[in-house]
């Protein structure tokens, strides 16, 4: 086969595993002398200690002056093509120790090495060398109690099961064999190439004698004959080597070119992430302390949170305790009320039933009194109406979400309030038309009571009476002047003559012509003319003028009765 043809093929090759068939080291010379055949039975070495002292005594002789053994040229190249990527591992048949102590990795000593003894009960070993160069004793100093012994099997002893597995492993993983044979193939090698046989991978068997070979009992076809000697093949094989090295390089050579492009794209792209890096950090900077400040303002909406729940929890319960309150205070106004009026209407019955001047008059001293003890009672409501006014107001403006109960409240006060005030005015209207018609009969007491009421002064008092029966629009004013009064109580010194006044007024508007002459535009009061009160001013006016007319009911009833009677 031509050399060339050959080196291409090599670089083909890949998961290599080499097989170095016995005798490879200078031809054999050692391996004779320490072939399987001239070993001593395992039994006799471990019991017969002249068994021992003969083996020891003749390896001694032989390797005295040759051991340890030098790296041999085949030796060498099996090194440098144990570099290759292709080699996946060596299984070597020669127990010279050689390859094993130069480069351990992936190399099987299938048959051991002489280049240690061991023990094999505890284990402990020796370099052969110390041996021979030095006349150590083969005894165990471990255990005192065996013989140290070569790690080569004897007659007797099998291959160790761990350097058959390690074998078999490398063969079911192997896609060339390549077997260097010098001159036989051993019984071992024959099973190694079945296996791989089985597995449909290459063979190459190297050898010059390859027709001895020939009665091989495995299929032919799967082995490669290459009848080349060991040495030049494998000068063949570190060219090959050289060449994928060479062919490595090249390919190395572009890849590193192609990732120096790429590292200057690289560093450009890396400038660009190293901006964005410092962007990101600042955008993380940022939401950071935004964080922080949303985390801040958080908590501090959630303190507000809590402090609103509880402050309207306890308006909720002040708000229910102060409706409950002006509930009791309005029951309680309204039994005041209803007592009064029975009162009153008490004293009216006792007056009708009266049938003496006497008894009249002691029915007059105890309505005074009664009226008195009202009058007090009445203040006291409308200072309590006042108070739950007040109340009221707070409620709503510190608890809004009872403005619908305390809207019913206030109405019912001032529905009860507007009850009292308008019969009160009744009573009170009906007491001045009652003494204006009958003028003539009051004593001077009772007109300065009418006077007053009035706000005029006795001597006018006949003379309202008088125009009253002579003037439409006067007796209209003295009719009305009550409910004005009430109405104008803010006004200061509103008297009948602002509301006879008034009246006329009213009266020219509505007929101009035939109320003019009677009218004199000079005592027209122009500011005190329309209705521009509020209704807090008309209510709080209630609240002024109603208690002092209501003092003076007394006397006026009782002329009004005493005429009656």
């Amino acid at each position: 086969m031509n050399s060339d043809i050959l080196i291409d093929d090599l670089i083909e090759y890949n998961q290599i595993v080499l097989i170095i068939e016995k005798n490879f080291f200078e031809n054999g010379k050692y391996e004779i002398l320490f072939d399987y055949e001239t070993r001593p039975s395992i039994k006799d070495f471990r019991s017969n200690e002249e068994s021992r002292n003969q083996y020891f005594s003749h390896i001694s002789h032989i390797l005295k002056d040759d051991y340890p053994f030098a790296v041999s040229d085949r030796y060498r190249r099996i090194l440098e093509i144990k570099k290759s990527q292709s080699i996946s591992g060596i299984i070597n048949l020669n127990i010279d120790g050689i390859l094993k102590l130069e480069d351990p990795q992936n190399i099987i000593d299938l048959e051991g090495n002489i280049s240690w003894l061991y023990c094999s009960t505890c284990g402990m070993d020796k370099s052969m060398e110390s041996v021979i160069k030095n006349q150590d004793a083969v005894s165990c100093s471990g255990c005192k109690d065996n013989v140290l012994k070569p790690s080569i099997p004897f007659k007797g002893q099998d291959i160790a099961e761990w350097d058959y597995r390690d074998s078999w492993m490398l063969l079911n993983r192997c896609e060339n064999l390549i077997i260097l044979a010098e001159d036989r193939i051993s019984p071992i090698t024959y099973s190694f190439i079945e296996i791989v046989v089985k597995r449909n991978k290459a063979i190459h068997i190297i050898s010059e004698t390859s027709n001895k070979y020939e009665d091989l009992h495995v299929d032919m076809s799967s082995v490669n004959f290459i009848d080349y000697s060991i040495d030049n093949f494998l000068d063949i094989m570190i060219k090959s080597l050289e060449n994928q090295i060479s062919m490595l390089e090249e390919k190395l050579e572009a890849q590193i070119e192609e990732l120096q492009a790429h590292r200057s794209l690289s560093e450009n792209e890396l400038g660009q992430k190293q901006e964005q890096i410092e962007q990101l950090e600042a955008l993380k900077l940022n939401f950071e302390s935004d964080l922080f400040n949303l985390t801040d303002s958080r908590d501090s909406l959630q303190q507000q949170l809590n402090q609103k729940e509880r402050s309207l929890e306890e308006l909720e319960a002040n708000g229910q305790a102060t409706i409950k309150s002006l509930e009791n205070q309005v029951s309680i106004l309204e039994e005041q009320v209803s007592v009064s009026n029975q009162q009153l209407q008490h004293f009216l019955d006792q007056v009708e039933e009266s049938d003496s001047q006497s008894n009249l008059s002691d029915k007059h001293q105890e309505f005074e009194k009664t009226l008195a003890a009202q009058e007090e009672k009445l203040t006291s409501l409308k200072n309590e109406n006042s108070t739950l006014t007040q109340q009221l107001q707070d409620s709503l403006n510190a608890n809004n979400y009872s403005q619908a109960e305390v809207k019913t409240l206030k109405n019912r006060i001032d529905e009860l309030e507007t009850t009292v005030s308008e019969e009160v005015q009744e009573v009170i209207q009906a007491v001045v038309e009652e003494a204006i018609e009958d003028v003539e009969d009051l004593t001077p007491e009772q007109v300065e009571v009418v006077a007053e009421v009035l706000q005029v002064e006795t001597e006018d008092v006949e003379i309202i009476a008088e125009a009253v029966q002579s003037d439409v629009l006067v007796a209209e004013a003295v009719e009305e002047y009550v409910e004005r009064a009430v109405e104008n109580a803010d006004v200061e010194d509103y008297t009948l003559a602002d509301v006879v006044t008034e009246v006329q007024y009213e009266a020219f508007l509505e007929n101009p012509i035939e109320v003019f002459v009677d009218v004199d535009i000079q005592d027209i009061n122009l500011a005190t003319i329309g209705d521009d009160m509020t209704s807090d001013q008309k209510e709080k006016a209630q609240e002024v003028v109603v208690p002092v007319i209501l003092t003076r009911i007394a006397s006026m009833a009782a002329f009004v009765f005493r005429k009656t009677i």
